[in-house]
C-alpha cells in the first residue's frame, strides 16, 4: 500500500482521471449536491499495487469561529472503491490528512461535513460534531448559504488538542 499527498498543481491528468473515477464509483455516480464546492488544494491518494483505491481532498481556507479568523483545513470527497471498503483505507487516509493539515499546513481546525450515517466513522477517528449553523459563501449569492437543515450536514473539527 502506498499513501501519497500531492498538491493540486502536481496532480497529473492521469491521476485526476483516477480520482474522478474513484469519486464516481464510490458515490454511485451521484455528483450533484446542490452546492458548488471548491477545488482541492491537496489530494490524499491511497494505492494498492498501483491502483487508486481510496481518496480524499484537502481545501485550505480562512474561516471564522466565534468571529475570530482561523486557518481551516477542509476535508472533502472521502471515497473508497466499493470493492475495497472495510479494510481501513479511508481511516488511514483521514489520519494522514489530519496529521498533514496540523503539522504541514498549520491549520487550527479541520472541517468536514457529515451526515448521521457517516458521523460514527469520523467520531472514531477523533473528530467531534460541532453544533451549527455552518455558513459558507456560494457563487452569485448575495449572502452566505446556510447548512443548518437538521442532521443531514454537520460540521466537525479535529480533536487533536484544539479548543
Amino acid at each position: 500500500m502506498e499513501i501519497e499527498i500531492k498538491s493540486d498543481s502536481d496532480i497529473t491528468a492521469a491521476e485526476r482521471e483516477q480520482t474522478d473515477d474513484c469519486l464516481r464509483r464510490a458515490f454511485w455516480g451521484l455528483t450533484d449536491f446542490h452546492y458548488q464546492w471548491s477545488e482541492a488544494d491537496w489530494h490524499v491518494m491511497v494505492r494498492v499495487d498501483g491502483t487508486l483505491v481510496s481518496y480524499l481532498a484537502i481545501i485550505e481556507r480562512v474561516g471564522a469561529v466565534n468571529d475570530r479568523p482561523v486557518k481551516l483545513g477542509g476535508i472533502g470527497g472521502v471515497a473508497t472503491l466499493p470493492e475495497w471498503r472495510g479494510r481501513g483505507l479511508a481511516s488511514i487516509a483521514m489520519e494522514k490528512a489530519a496529521a498533514f493539515m496540523k503539522d504541514e499546513l498549520g491549520v487550527e481546525f479541520g472541517l468536514l461535513l457529515v451526515d448521521e450515517a457517516t458521523a460514527p466513522f469520523y467520531r472514531r477517528l477523533g473528530w467531534e460534531l460541532v453544533p451549527g449553523p455552518l455558513v459558507f459563501d456560494q457563487p452569485g449569492a448575495r449572502r452566505p448559504s446556510r447548512v443548518d437543515h437538521g442532521p443531514a450536514v454537520w460540521g466537525a473539527r479535529m480533536a487533536a488538542g484544539n479548543d
